[in-house]
Formats: structure tokens, C-alpha cells, sequence
């Protein structure tokens, strides 16, 4: 193992708003470390102290596969063929030692090693996430919330598609401190075999859903955090419609926790509690998620009436 005195290259990324550190111990790495953040973007959170990486390289060949994740109170670790790794929550840090393979394959570094790992740090520190997709509308955060299947994905296609900002198509993550902050995710949109049509890409294992990744070709992604919020809960029916409800009946709504969402449950209760302290809506979908979308542009002022934030 290198020790971490020779971890002398630096990337500089940032994620969900925080500056995230990450120490490589040869060019070639840190390279490869640069490319696989490459889509992370945003404007960073001045106050957000930094997460720390550091990056070590094993001298042993191994086959690329998806490491085994566990988690315990604060702490999570990434285990399998070509990578070990540990991320401590309370000292915003991780370690994670990988294979010369995994180190030459950025977008399997990205996916198997670097976001699990910070996203881990930033949802323990500041970035709850709660289960909706979302658009942004003159920094106003509509989220749509509903269990997998209820829309939420297909929600944010049909607004990229109308030209929009999308903010995420399946998880934001909330900021209450020192103000409201709404903070996306920035990816494909995981549609099911039903709604992905010819255009979709590979499938994917999603909340237990085999789903089809789509490339949004229209719209924007929002950069800049949301500083207010409305949530809309879904519902099915003949036509689309949008309808004022009481914070009781919109908690009742969203029903248990997802698995994975369960292990941060007060923090996501608390954030959810307020999003929806002014109230919320029921957004009932017809067969087409185009019609939804205009209507919610369309109310636009009576959303923001009944805003948390901002």
C-alpha cells in the first residue's frame, strides 16, 4: 500500500454543492480520477467544508466487477475484486485502494467507486435525499414524489424535452442549513422497458427495477441549487389535474421509506416535514406526462404561493 504522504496529485471536483479533495498517488491516476468527474458540475457551496479521497493503487491485476457495499452507522465500505475501500461520515474522508483496471476504466471508476463514496459523505453531512424527481422553475424546485413506478422519471424527460431545467430524475438532495438549498444529480433519466421506447440505452438495475437509461437531448441541467420548494405527490387518473393538499394527507402519501432511504430516516422525515409546511399538491397524470408538464408551467404562480423557502 502507498502511503498517503506519496499521494501527491490533486483533483479538485465538486458534488451536490461540496468541494470534494481527491489525492492520487501517480499522473496516470489522478488522470483517469479527473475523467471519471468530468460530469460533476455545479456551483459550489462556499461554507461546505471540503470531502476528502484519497486514491491508492494495488499492484495486483484484477477483473473489473460491481464491489459489495455495507453500511454501518457512519461508516461504509466498497469490497470486491479490485477495490477496497472505507468512507468515515464524521471525518468526511474515505481511502480506497484499486486495481491498475479499475484505475484505467473512468466510467467504471465513477460508478463503482467515487460516487458511491460521495455520495455516502454528502448525504451523512449536510445533502438529504429524498425519492423525486424535480424541475426548477425561476429557482423555484417542483418535486414530484411517489414510489418507483408512479412517473418521476418520465416527469423529467417530458420536461427536458419541453426545454426545462431539469434538477433530477429520480433523488434530490435537500440542504437545510443555513438556508434551503435543492441540489441535483446530473445523468441520464432510467425509464422502464414500457416508457424508454427505441432510444433507450443498456438496462440497469434501478430500486430493484430492471430500468433503460435516455440520454435527456433537450432541455437543461439546473447548475445553480433551488432555493425554494413545492412537492406535488403523484397519482394516476384519466386526465392531468393539479390540487392543493394538507401537509397530513401529502406525508400520509408518500408512504414507507425505500430501502437504502430507510437508513437516513429522521433526516429525510425532518426535511420532508418541511417541504410540506405550507402544504402540498397532488399532480394526477393522464397517459401522457407531456400534459403534466404544461400544466405545471402553466400554474407556476400558484405553486410558489404555497413554497417552502426562499
Amino acid at each position: 500500500m502507498i502511503a498517503a504522504s506519496r499521494l501527491v496529485h490533486r483533483v479538485e471536483a465538486v458534488l451536490l454543492g461540496m468541494p470534494v479533495r481527491i489525492a492520487c498517488a501517480g499522473a496516470a491516476s489522478a488522470a483517469s480520477v479527473r475523467k471519471a468527474c468530468g460530469t460533476w458540475d455545479g456551483a459550489p457551496d462556499r461554507a461546505a467544508a471540503p470531502l476528502l479521497i484519497e486514491v491508492r493503487e494495488s499492484a495486483r491485476s484484477a477483473m473489473l466487477e460491481s464491489p459489495r457495499i455495507e453500511v454501518a452507522g457512519g461508516r461504509m465500505t466498497l469490497s470486491g475484486r479490485g477495490v477496497a475501500a472505507a468512507a468515515d461520515a464524521a471525518g468526511r474522508r474515505a481511502v480506497c485502494t484499486l486495481s491498475p483496471e479499475l484505475l484505467g476504466s473512468p466510467g467504471a471508476l465513477r460508478a463503482d467507486v467515487l460516487e458511491p463514496l460521495c455520495l455516502f459523505l454528502a448525504t451523512r453531512n449536510g445533502r438529504v435525499p429524498i425519492h423525486a424527481s424535480g424541475v426548477e422553475l425561476d429557482a423555484l424546485a417542483v418535486l414530484f414524489s411517489g414510489p418507483s413506478g408512479a412517473g418521476k422519471s418520465s416527469l423529467a424527460l417530458a420536461a427536458s424535452r419541453a426545454g426545462m431545467a431539469v434538477i433530477s430524475e429520480d433523488t434530490v438532495y435537500v440542504q437545510q442549513e443555513p438556508h434551503l438549498a435543492i441540489w441535483g444529480w446530473r445523468g441520464p433519466i432510467h425509464l422502464l422497458a414500457k416508457d424508454a421506447g427505441t432510444s433507450a440505452g443498456p438496462p440497469r438495475l434501478r430500486n430493484g427495477r430492471v430500468k433503460f437509461a435516455i440520454e435527456p437531448y433537450q432541455g437543461r441541467a439546473a447548475r445553480e441549487p433551488a432555493t425554494s420548494a413545492t412537492l406535488c405527490l403523484l397519482q394516476h387518473g384519466e386526465r392531468a389535474s393539479l390540487a392543493p393538499i394538507s401537509q397530513e394527507r401529502a406525508l400520509a402519501g408518500l408512504g414507507a421509506l425505500e430501502p437504502g432511504f430507510d437508513l437516513l430516516r429522521s433526516e429525510i422525515e425532518a426535511v420532508l416535514a418541511r417541504l410540506t409546511a405550507n402544504g402540498a399538491w397532488l399532480l394526477t397524470l393522464s397517459g401522457s406526462p407531456e400534459e403534466a408538464v404544461a400544466l405545471v408551467r402553466k400554474e407556476a404562480e400558484a405553486l410558489r404561493g404555497r413554497a417552502t423557502g426562499r
